[in-house]
């Protein structure tokens, strides 16, 4: 009986002490939930603390042992006052602030430290009524890169780790959970490219074909986030498995859940709640889901597509920002906004209006953890859409959040505690989701941008899992459409992507084929078209010939290697381009002009490539001193150096 007694109180203590870790559970009000005690982690550095709205200190939680908080005499109870030196602003519960307070001052001294010659980090702390300076020893770690996510070790070290993690919560169904996590989690792991996820992946996008999605009590979402991993799912693999319920997820949202105005709800119904006005953060997740779709060749319900789209539109305001449910109170409207963008990227649909709206990204970015009802949503979409549409947008983005990447790296030991960085007005959102696992899978999905082979990530390769390459854009659809009077009409729809240099030659065989074996009118059309944008490029040639000679022969001769099967496409390029680039100054410093692209393509490590680049500049400058009287040629030498210049001054 004793023995018992003993069991249940040290249950009811635990459960206590768990209570008591978990600062999201308990709150009265929203209000309390932003402005009382946050347990956020530190990061690589080992440890935890409380930050709170209206204080510029921070009060150490946890201390893990053998991390390098621990090893720097960092002790739990601690009030951090300053770091390296330079006092915490007060904390704000405004989303304009983005991290202002202790959480972004510790995480740029973090990167600061990381940075610095000695890689050691100062904390002043406050241990009773004696004050103290620790030295944290950063040795052990790698900074980002200037350009991290890309070429960056760290960031690919923090990659790798990530895919560990969250690998060890697939169930035995093959999901990750809920639908919404299962989706992220695997957007992750297929955006990194890497063949030993792929089972994985493959396992998890069955289960969804399987799994019935008007499950649970926001049934919608299931749709717009498996429908967006099953989409980047087929264009990655080609695995038509997954197309009826790519189909049928598209047909759902269309015919049963998009009201007469273009609206939707948390549930799959005609009739949107909040007196109809419905919720936007879904609206332009069910149309970046049919932009998707329709690249894996499923044409859009037309009358629903125009109605979403022309919905968002007013709900847009003029500086960009898509509203909540109408065009106002867009504090919070990072996620939304992104979707948006990324739909307008991928769709094609207003190039204008998505400029403005990678604009007003980049100004906000500060508020991309404000998003509603998931303060998660705002990062991974948000950094994705301004990759894809304003890559110097990107770039402030990512430099701001530096602090975060920090602070939010989970350290060793996290799984004694729930925590994470929570937003600050997020509606009591993030919960339902799994604080630790859409904390990972966002990290996740933030770091695997730098593969760029998700569409969202402003990849365009069809197959491309299978094939790096990609496969040609028409012999993708020739799968999928095996009535050719259909597929001819739907690449009619694709005119521009189908006439890109890398997909012109299929394009053209394609074409001559299916003229050979019938005399298709429609087939006749494209192909003119197609032919019109071939000759629009030898214009092209021509008149960059006349300003800069060395990269006209480059494209030349790269336009004769494309339609080398063709005899009647290289005999007019020949007889236009042949006298006009027989001198072969124009060819040696055409052949600069390709050393230097081919350095600078993939992987480009300024580091390794040093040498070669500067003999590059050598041979350059002599160019310009033995080919002084011709004006055009040397411009061009010069403006080749200053590209190796600038290109590696950007990189280190």
């Amino acid at each position: 009986m004793n023995r018992l007694l003993i069991i249940i109180i040290a249950g009811l203590c635990l459960n206590g002490f768990a209570q008591k870790e978990d600062y999201y559970r308990g709150h009265n009000n929203e209000r309390e939930l932003h402005l009382g005690p946050q347990h956020s982690p530190f990061g690589f550095l080992g440890a935890s603390g409380i930050f709170q709205v209206g204080k510029d200190t921070v009060t150490v939680k946890h201390v893990f042992k053998g991390g390098i908080a621990y090893e720097g005499g960092l002790s739990e109870g601690d009030i951090i006052i300053a770091a390296n030196g330079k006092s915490f602003d007060k904390a704000t519960d405004d989303v304009n602030d983005g991290g202002k307070g202790p959480r972004e001052g510790l995480g740029m001294a973090m990167d600061e430290a990381l940075n610095s010659d000695y890689k050691t980090l100062t904390l002043t702390v406050m241990r009773g009524d004696r004050k103290m300076d620790l030295t944290l020893y950063l040795s052990g770690m790698t900074s980002f890169s200037k350009n991290y996510p890309f070429y960056c070790q760290r960031s690919e070290e923090i990659l790798e780790n990530l895919c560990k993690k969250v690998m060890i919560w697939q169930e035995p169904n093959g999901g990750f959970g809920s639908p919404v996590i299962t989706s992220t989690v695997c957007l992750g792991l297929l955006a990194t490219g890497s063949k030993k996820y792929f089972k994985t992946v493959k396992r998890a996008a069955y289960h969804l074909v399987e799994y019935d999605l008007m499950s649970g009590g926001f049934p919608t979402w299931n749709y717009i986030f498996a429908g967006t991993f099953l989409c980047e799912y087929y264009l990655a693999t080609g695995d038509d498995k997954v197309l009826k319920q790519i189909k049928n997820i598209c047909d759902t949202l269309a015919l049963k859940a998009t009201s007469e105005n273009g609206r939707h709800s948390h549930g799959i119904e005609k009739n949107p709640g909040y007196d109809g006005a419905g919720l936007n953060i879904i609206t332009s997740q069910v149309f970046l889901v049919w932009a998707l779709a329709e690249k894996c060749g499923i044409k859009p319900h037309e009358k629903q597509y125009k109605a979403v789209i022309e919905h968002l539109k007013r709900c847009t305001e003029a500086n960009g920002g898509t509203g909540y449910i109408g065009p106002f109170f867009n504090e919070d409207g990072a996620a939304r906004t992104a979707l948006f963008t990324l739909a307008l990227y991928i769709s094609g649909e207003d190039k204008s209006l998505m400029k403005i709206q990678g604009k007003y990204l980049e100004r906000h970015t500060r508020r991309m953890r404000e998003c509603h009802a998931n303060g998660l949503f705002g990062m991974f979409w948000g950094s994705a859409a301004l990759l894809c549409v304003n890559p110097k947008g990107y770039r402030k983005h990512m430099d701001y959040w530096r602090w975060y990447m920090h602070m939010g790296q989970t350290p060793k030991g996290h799984d004694l505690v729930r925590y994470y960085i929570p937003s600050k007005k997020n509606n009591f959102g993030d919960e339902y989701l799994g604080w630790d696992r859409y904390n990972h899978a966002t990290m996740l999905m933030v770091f695997a941008v730098n593969r760029k082979n998700l569409f969202i990530h402003s990849n365009t390769k069809r197959n491309w899992y299978k094939n790096k390459s990609g496969e040609p854009v028409v012999q993708f659809y020739n799968k999928i459409y095996k009535d050719k009077t259909e597929l001819i009409e739907f690449l009619s729809t694709r005119k521009e992507e189908i006439s890109t240099p890398s997909q012109i030659n299929a394009t053209i065989k394609f074409l001559k084929d299916s003229l050979r074996n019938s005399k298709d009118d429609k087939a006749l059309e494209l192909y003119k078209e197609v032919m019109d944008v071939v000759n629009n490029r030898i214009d092209m040639i021509n008149k960059l010939a006349f300003i800069k000679p060395g990269l006209s022969y480059k494209f030349y001769k790269e336009f004769k290697e494309i339609f080398r099967y063709d005899r009647q496409i290289t005999a007019a390029l020949d007889e236009r381009f042949k006298p006009l680039f027989q001198n072969r100054k124009i060819q040696e410093l055409s052949r600069y002009t390709s050393q230097i692209d081919e350095l600078f393509s993939g992987d480009f490590d300024p580091k390794s490539t040093n040498g070669k680049l500067e003999n590059i500049k050598k041979n350059l400058k002599r160019f310009t001193i033995k080919n002084i009287e011709h004006r055009e040629l040397c411009t061009e030498a010069q403006m080749l150096i200053e590209k190796i210049d600038r290109t590696v001054e950007s990189f280190l």
